[in-house]
């Protein structure tokens, strides 16, 4: 399964760790507690094995193989203890691709039905182009689009009603970056993709 769930896309989309990965080769090397640097040497010595945690991933199907270790790198952003209260996975922005659930999104997805497709409410192919060229002229043509616009999902709950959670995307893990060879305004002109996204985004969702 392709990172692009949409056809005409200006990026090129990556699934990266690297920033997990950097903080935790911090750890490793400067944490006073023996127990959090021994585990993030041990975190980084299985990672080193899958460069694509670090380079990019840009299938489903390589994050689907590394299920668990993923889960791993994830620990300290997505807390055990907190499991069952927040509504929280990683997501790539703007599409329908989740996963590393917490505890309470798994359960909200399982009472809606093995039937059930999470898809963004009112949500298609034109509205996400834009999205993302506002994106692109946000980042490098010191523009000021507003992306207030609340993002929703409904979700049946067990008894069949519909519930509506609204989409709270966290970009501290989300990297637009301009390719070298080429200009980034030749994106906004149709000349296709110009733009890597390695991001790592964390979604929550809350009920309103």
């Amino acid at each position: 399964m392709n990172m692009n769930q949409y056809p005409e896309s200006p990026f090129k989309i990556k699934v990266s760790f690297h920033k997990v990965l950097e903080t935790l080769e911090h750890i490793a090397h400067s944490d006073d507690a023996d127990y959090r640097s021994n585990y993030a040497k041990a975190l980084l010595k299985e990672a080193g094995t899958v460069p694509e945690l670090r380079d990019g991933i840009t299938s489903y199907d390589q994050i689907q193989q590394q299920e668990k270790l993923i889960h791993n790198l994830l620990a300290d952003l997505f807390p055990t203890a907190l499991t069952h209260n927040e509504i929280k996975a990683v997501t790539v922005p703007f599409q329908n691709i989740t996963f590393n659930y917490t505890e309470r999104f798994k359960k909200i997805l399982k009472e809606a039905g093995k039937d059930f497709d999470m898809t963004i409410r009112d949500f298609d192919q034109h509205q996400f182009y834009i999205l993302n060229c506002c994106l692109i002229l946000n980042s490098f043509y010191n523009r000021d689009f507003d992306f207030s616009r609340p993002l929703f999902y409904d979700i049946p709950d067990k008894d069949g009603i519909i519930r509506h959670y609204r989409i709270m995307y966290n970009a501290d893990f989300m990297e637009i970056i301009k390719k070298k060879k080429k200009n980034v305004s030749k994106v906004l002109n149709g000349a296709g993709p110009d733009c890597a996204v390695p991001a790592l985004v964390a979604m929550k969702t809350k009920a309103v």
